[in-house]
């Protein structure tokens, strides 16, 4: 065997041919090792010594080569015990069976105390092992390859899921500061207008103010002149002016005064929620009507006939079982139903012990 160490080994294994066959580069390979080369390539077939790609699996049964290890195993054999052969410690003798069972290398004294075992030849479960690790190392290969796929796509899934929460991140930003924005606007609308109406209430009370002054200095004057004369003139003179100063009182109208009062839209009880005019408009664009599904309802549940209210009663109602309807809370649904987007109602739930909103 030593003389031709090249041609005896196999490129796959390291171990000398077992069964050889010929690739069309005229490399020779284990009929098992050159099968399990290509077990997973369907396209082309390449060679494990040169690389060289091949269209298809032909394989040349190399008998002669086959013969030649043959005969050259047989003196290396000898050759080989005479030189290192492992021994049995316990007997000094040739380890050559192995068991299966106890998984222990023999020699054929401790053979016979392995007796209905499954005991073979060191040779023959060598060869089977080398194969099941050479399965083992592929097999393992491609578990190893799967999980690295694994690991790329939660890589990427990762850096996908990032990339939303980036993006909803950004837009929630944005859609606050719209909100914002709209806020602080209407704020300096509602304020200008809000000064608009004080400057204006001031204006009208000045100018009250002015005609009750008027107003109160003419009934002075004319207060004054009626009693000069009632007491200075004589009286011819006190009648004669009579006329005229009743005339003057008769005529002369207490001044109308304006109404001091704000814009009926910032106008609101002291000691009550008061609603800003955009958060009420902003309401209006969510608010929803939902009513309620009566074949949903618990048996327990009475429904109103709008459907707008429900009441629980102690006593159970014969009602038809349906897929939809609650049996075992009492639990009643809408008739809407929302998928997407904000929407918005109120439920009065009185003054109840316990109660769910969802």
């Amino acid at each position: 065997m030593a003389t031709v160490p090249a041609e005896a080994q196999c490129p796959v294994c390291r171990d000398y041919l077992r069964d050889p066959f010929s690739v069309k580069c005229d490399h020779n390979f284990c009929r098992s090792c050159i099968d399990l080369a290509w077990q997973y390539q369907d396209a082309t077939f390449r060679c494990p010594s040169c690389r060289q790609p091949h269209q298809d699996k032909m394989l040349r049964n190399n008998s002669q080569l086959r013969n030649i290890l043959h005969e050259a195993k047989l003196h290396y054999k000898t050759s080989k015990r005479e030189r290192e052969m492992p021994q049995c410690k316990e007997h000094s003798q040739e380890l050559n069976h192995f068991c299966e069972d106890d998984r222990s290398v023999l020699c054929h004294i401790c053979n016979k105390d392995h007796w209905g075992h499954n005991v073979k030849p060191l040779e023959d479960v060598t060869s089977n092992q080398r194969r099941r690790l050479r399965g083992y190392s592929l097999f393992l290969k491609k578990q190893l390859k799967l999980y690295e796929s694994l690991c790329v796509t939660q890589k990427k899934s990762e850096e996908q899921l990032s990339g939303m929460i980036a993006k909803a991140r950004q837009k929630f930003c944005f859609e606050y500061e719209i909100v914002n924005q709209f806020f602080d606007w209407n704020q300096q609308v509602y304020l200008f207008r809000l000064i608009d109406d004080l400057n204006h209430i001031q204006q009208n009370i000045l100018t009250d103010q002015m005609a009750v002054l008027e107003y109160s200095a003419t009934y002075a004057s004319v207060g004054k002149e009626a009693v000069d004369m009632s007491v200075m003139l004589d009286d011819v003179k006190l009648l004669t002016g009579l006329k005229r100063i009743y005339v003057m009182c008769e005529d002369h109208t207490p001044p109308s005064l304006s109404s001091i009062q704000l814009r009926e839209e910032f106008s609101f009880p002291v000691n009550s929620w008061y609603i800003y005019p955009p958060l009420e408009e902003i309401k209006k664009n969510f608010q929803r009507q939902v009513t309620l599904d009566p074949e949903t309802a618990h048996p327990n549940l009475v429904v109103s006939e709008d459907k707008t209210s429900v009441t629980f009663v102690t006593g159970k109602k014969i009602l038809l079982p349906t897929l939809k309807r609650f049996s075992i809370s009492p639990v009643i649904l809408g008739s809407e139903a929302f998928s997407t987007g904000r929407h918005y109602w109120e439920v009065r739930v009185n003054d109840k012990p316990e109660w769910m909103v969802g």
